[in-house]
């Protein structure tokens, strides 16, 4: 069997050394996302997909599979999510973890070739689980974000979603502005896809400039003042006006009101959208038999 996987995914992943919670989007988005991608999906990539399904003893459907990496014990938790320093402005393709040896960015890189490169069945679901999970994460704000506010969840949020920012986005924007039935939401999602998104969304190949520019997309999100996640200035973007980093004590708090979700419900949809046509097309690519001549891959390396 022979499938194409860019050659660059091949290098970066294997120069990238691999060694507080964040639960990206919460089960609903994730499931929802996973919807999306499982309807993107080429008949032989379906096939592989249900045949590894159903050898799970746990989960019985592939939307339930995706959330799989964030039930107990947790799998590979340091890799959900990618810190940047207060000071940056994107993520280089050649740093894809710039504060750590492992995250959300080297996860999916790491994933699409492991799941390409595995013969086992066991090691295939095992890999299918993480790579749809992080494929999740890495288009939730919260996730690409700072250490020292640990993502938001050192951030309060009142008003109609409690507790911290980072619950707020994983699954209160989402129950408030979308509901709680995942394939009602995503079949309600899928029929607002135009093909100027797919052609956004899906523009080049899968590599690692693009997974990159991914959670660049999501990190321009978190930054934006409407969030309230940080506020802009010279030196970056601080944890509060008077204060550039969380090191402990009062938390910020903010406000979720009917503005804030109807300003923010249209950066949850597109996330969600993309990361499921894209969770789709990268399923397709990893997973689907290549009839062409090229040559099989070479033996994998790993550090």
């Amino acid at each position: 069997m022979r499938k194409h996987i860019p050659a660059a995914i091949l290098t970066v992943c294997s120069a990238v050394f691999h060694a507080g919670p964040a639960f990206g989007w919460g089960d609903t988005g994730h499931r929802i996302i996973c919807r999306i991608a499982y309807d993107e999906l080429r008949p032989e990539v379906r096939g592989r997909v249900d045949a590894l399904e159903a050898i799970d003893p746990r989960y019985r459907t592939f939307t339930d599979l995706c959330t799989a990496a964030d039930k107990s014990p947790r799998m590979r938790p340091a890799e959900h999510f990618v810190n940047l320093p207060r000071s940056a402005r994107s993520i280089d393709p050649a740093t894809p973890c710039p504060v750590s040896d492992r995250c959300v960015v080297s996860a999916v890189l790491d994933d699409m070739r492991d799941l390409a490169f595995a013969q086992d069945v066991t090691e295939q679901l095992r890999l299918l689980k993480t790579l749809t999970h992080f494929m999740g994460d890495i288009h939730q704000p919260m996730h690409v974000s700072f250490e020292d506010d640990k993502g938001g969840n050192l951030i309060s949020a009142s008003g109609l979603c409690g507790r911290s920012l980072h619950a707020a986005w994983d699954s209160c924007l989402i129950e408030k502005t979308l509901g709680f039935d995942s394939d009602t939401i995503a079949t309600s999602l899928e029929a607002e896809i135009t093909s100027g998104d797919r052609s956004r969304w899906l523009a080049g190949d899968i590599g690692p400039k693009a997974v990159a520019s991914w959670a660049n997309e999501t990190f321009t999100i978190t930054t934006r003042p409407e969030v309230g996640y940080c506020e802009r200035a010279s030196d970056g973007c601080r944890y509060s006006a008077y204060q550039p980093e969380y090191h402990g004590g009062a938390q910020k708090v903010v406000v979720v009101d009917e503005h804030y979700l109807s300003v923010n419900a249209p950066f949850v949809r597109d996330r969600i959208k993309a990361a499921g046509v894209r969770l789709g097309a990268v399923l397709n690519s990893v997973l689907m038999p290549d009839q062409s001549p090229v040559g099989e891959y070479p033996e994998r390396t790993r550090q």
